[in-house]
């Protein structure tokens, strides 16, 4: 390399001269002896700093609340929306002839740093979202997870510490007030609607290691309260459903409901109201799938998520379901009685009780399991169910 040469590269490699009250880090463009890895890893070492996007299953997502609703969900960031996101984190500069200049990151530059493996191995990696601290089962042992995210799951966990009861007898009371004024058609309902409280629990701390069944609530008659116990067995886990509601005609079929769904990260998914045959081999893949999930949305490169942070949910009055389906759910049937009496507690219905004092209902579930584990996780050895 000639005198020349190098002054001319020295030249070119200068810091460009940004106003002093921009006080973002400069980033480089790709260009010239600057690749586009180059780039993204000096843009999400910035990221990662600040926790403001997190790596999941292929592509970078974004917390964000939709509406009025509190509760954030995962967005899957697409190149032109990345543009103005990245701009947050710092000024990016481009090699002109007079050395580097700020600049404005195009769409195809955006596109290119989102494809990218840096992102996996910079960014946080995120598995889910969930409204409330989980225990977890670790080499034997349980401990509760901390609000923020979690590294070790992936989880990033908020809402507010959870109240365990004094003693089992009062965890016990707790968890069968969820269901206390349903009818159930038998006493086997009863069973699987308590073990539809506990499951998320047991799922989301590891220590229900394989796939869990879908809750398909039924009932022969509407106004039976089949959305309503989903609406209870969320808010214990301070969660309000993602719901899917069936769509005729228009655009948007079922499949690509549940993949936006799953997308945005939230753990209870539910179709409400289905009505007729349900034949989807997608939904039964997702229900059967024990590693990553493939997602896609449009606009979004391919996303892989992961089906144990999740619990889906079906209601109806009337399902008709194919073979293998059926073999993946767990029924829960209602029915309804005329002269039905609406409990309350302090002049509140049951779900806004349930809501107001969500960390105590979530500790009698806590205290059950931790009885449990403490007499050595016992199971039966009765295998009435594809899913043991």
């Amino acid at each position: 390399m000639n005198d020349q040469t190098a002054a001319f590269q020295a030249f070119a490699e200068k810091e460009c001269e940004i106003p002093a009250t921009d006080a973002r880090p400069q980033i480089k463009l790709p260009g010239g002896s600057v690749q586009i890895r180059d780039t993204a890893r000096a843009l999400y070492e910035i990221i990662a700093k600040d926790k403001g996007l997190f790596y999941r299953g292929g592509t970078v997502v974004k917390p964000q609340c939709e509406g009025d609703d509190t509760l954030q969900t995962l967005k899957a960031l697409k190149p032109a929306e990345a543009r103005s996101e990245f701009e947050k984190y710092g000024q990016f500069v481009a090699f002109r002839k007079d050395g580097y200049t700020p600049a404005v990151i195009s769409e195809d530059n955006a596109k290119a740093i989102l494809a990218t493996d840096v992102a996996k191995e910079v960014l946080p990696n995120v598995t889910g979202l969930i409204n409330c601290p989980v225990l977890v089962l670790d080499k034997g042992e349980i401990h509760m997870l901390a609000p923020g995210h979690d590294k070790r799951t992936g989880l990033f966990v908020t809402g507010e510490a959870v109240v365990e009861p004094a003693t089992l007898e009062e965890a016990v009371k707790l968890v069968k007030g969820v269901i206390v004024d349903f009818n159930f058609q038998t006493e086997g309902d009863i069973s699987r609607a308590i073990a539809a409280i506990l499951t998320p629990a047991l799922k989301f701390g590891g220590f229900i290691t394989g796939t869990i069944p879908l809750e398909i609530v039924e009932a022969t008659s509407s106004q039976t309260g089949k959305g309503f116990f989903m609406l209870r067995r969320s808010a214990v886990y301070g969660e309000i459903p993602t719901t899917i509601s069936q769509k005729k005609g228009g655009v948007g079929s079922l499949d690509e409901s549940l993949a936006s769904a799953l997308v945005k990260g939230r753990p209870f998914v539910m179709i409400d109201n289905f009505r007729g045959t349900l034949n989807s081999p997608y939904v039964e893949s997702f229900l059967t799938s024990s590693a990553s999930f493939a997602v896609r949305i449009p606009l979004c490169q391919e996303m892989y998520v992961d089906p144990a942070r999740f619990c889906l949910s079906i209601t109806s009055n009337g399902l008709d379901t194919t073979e293998d389906l059926a073999n993946r759910a767990s029924f829960v049937r209602l029915k309804k009685e005329d002269e039905q009496e609406i409990v309350e507690v302090e002049g509140k219905r049951l779900l806004e009780t349930i809501r107001e004092n969500q960390p105590s209902f979530l500790g009698a579930v806590c205290k059950v399991i931790r009885h449990w584990h403490a007499q050595g996780m016992q199971k039966t050895k009765v295998k009435d169910h594809s899913f043991a």
